[in-house]
């Protein structure tokens, strides 16, 4: 099958107000190795969940979240960026794309984006890993170029094809047997498929990717000396290369003395240290912003506002510990899993004033069923979705269906009656109702 060349474009739309969502709608290809690939996409991550947030700033000043999702199911959305696949049964190779991993984030002046993926071969019924790799791409903010997010995941994904091509040409895939359930679960952490967590010191050599680091395969042409910086947390904790022409400097993800593996955030690296089955990285915040300070770049998601200071600081904050994410190959902060996801809050309150002889349900295809009396109150909290979330309000006589809103980070209100006749009517509140009932909303209410 030849491969189609086609620009992607993408439409971003901008749905309602700030707290909203950017809609991601694919109508495009990207180039893809020759070979029988089959019109599947398989997506491990959590697809309930957008795959970026972003913090923009209203009129005013205030921070808003807009959430990130595609107007498709990602595995769908993926193929389209694929374009016309191959399903034949008489075809002895079929190959599959499998995404572990799909994020779109802005920092400061970036917008990046990151994902994990494989390439399966299936062989009858028998499936094969032959490439995995991980990629992060950087582009310019959304204020300059308004498809930015799309362009970023169009650029990832066509790096990692253009990366199993690269492989594919010099024959060096290493096909690895999964079993079926490995083909809807996400890429295992652990020391088949990350080599180095079963060594207790990495082999000394650059390693130009994270998935070098990862499979304890360094590159060892290049010699080099290292050299502390000044502000180095303890021996060789921050850490420069010497020896070594700058531009292969640049081109790393990090190395390793034969000790310790580092990371190289700048033109510093900084060393990861064991933490179970996992790394830990220990940097430095200075006191206050020195102009001579490095930026720390490449770290995902923006979450980590750590910086090194070039020159002579302040007194030092207490520095900020990041966790080495063993899938991507970015440091996060450890407070992200804990983080408010911002989503949007859809309060349904049955009026103490209803009829206290029936009860209401009220459920949608995300949630659970909840069942209230008067008096109660339930919140729906679902991560952002192109459409409207459908909730049905229902009693043993009635049924009303009411779409609400799911694209924003604010709350909204619904007051459940039920008339004498047993009809229901359903009434959103306006902001003067809203912010009067949530005051009088009790704890032991909510169900």
């Amino acid at each position: 099958m030849r491969p189609v060349w086609h620009s992607v474009f993408f439409i971003l739309a901008l749905c309602g107000h700030l707290g909203a969502q950017v809609v991601l709608d694919l109508t495009g290809y990207v180039l893809r190795p020759s070979g029988n690939w089959a019109d599947t996409v398989l997506v491990a991550f959590d697809t309930r969940e957008p795959i970026g947030a972003l913090i923009r700033s209203d009129a005013m000043g205030a921070s808003h979240v807009v959430h990130v999702v595609h107007r498709e199911h990602p595995s769908q959305a993926l193929k389209d960026l694929l374009g016309p696949g191959l399903v034949d049964p008489r075809l002895a190779d079929i190959l599959l794309l499998k995404v572990n991993r799909l994020r779109v984030e802005e920092e400061g002046t970036h917008t990046v984006c990151s994902m994990h993926a494989e390439v399966i071969k299936r062989t009858g019924e028998t499936y094969w890993r032959v490439h995995e790799a991980c990629i992060s791409v950087k582009g310019t903010r959304c204020g300059v170029t308004p498809t930015c997010h799309e362009d970023n995941i169009r650029q990832a994904l066509q790096a990692f094809l253009n990366g199993f091509q690269r492989e594919m040409e010099k024959g060096t895939t290493l096909p690895v047997a999964l079993a079926i359930s490995d083909l809807g679960t996400s890429f295992s952490i652990d020391t088949t498929n990350t080599p180095v967590l079963g060594k207790e010191v990495p082999r000394r050599g650059l390693y130009r990717s994270f998935t070098q680091f990862r499979q304890d395969e360094p590159d060892t042409l290049y010699s080099f000396n290292l050299r502390e910086t000044r502000n180095s947390l303890s021996n060789k904790h921050i850490v420069k290369l010497d020896d070594i022409p700058g531009a292969i400097v640049d081109s790393c993800w990090g190395m390793s003395d034969g000790k310790h593996p580092y990371i190289r955030l700048g033109k510093s690296f900084i060393r990861l240290d064991r933490g179970g089955r996992s790394y830990v990285a220990v940097i430095p915040q200075p006191d206050t912003q020195d102009p001579a300070a490095l930026l720390l770049g490449g770290i995902l998601f923006g979450l980590v506002g750590a910086a090194i200071a070039a020159g002579t600081t302040t007194t030092p904050n207490p520095p900020v510990t990041c966790d080495l994410d063993m899938l991507i190959g970015d440091l996060v902060s450890p407070i992200r899993s804990v983080e408010d996801r911002h989503y949007a809050r859809n309060i349904f309150y049955v009026t103490r004033f209803a009829r206290a002889e029936d009860t209401v349900t009220i459920h949608s295809q995300a949630s659970s069923a909840v069942t209230l009396e008067k008096g109660q109150w339930t919140t729906l909290q679902q991560p952002p979705r192109a459409a409207p979330l459908v909730v049905s309000v229902m009693t043993a006589n009635a049924e009303e269906y009411v779409d609400v809103d799911t694209n924003s980070d604010n709350t909204n209100v619904y007051l459940v009656d039920i008339k004498k006749d047993g009809s229901l009517r359903i009434s959103e509140l306006n902001e003067q109702m809203k912010e009067a009932l949530l005051r009088d909303l009790k704890e032991e209410d909510r169900r």
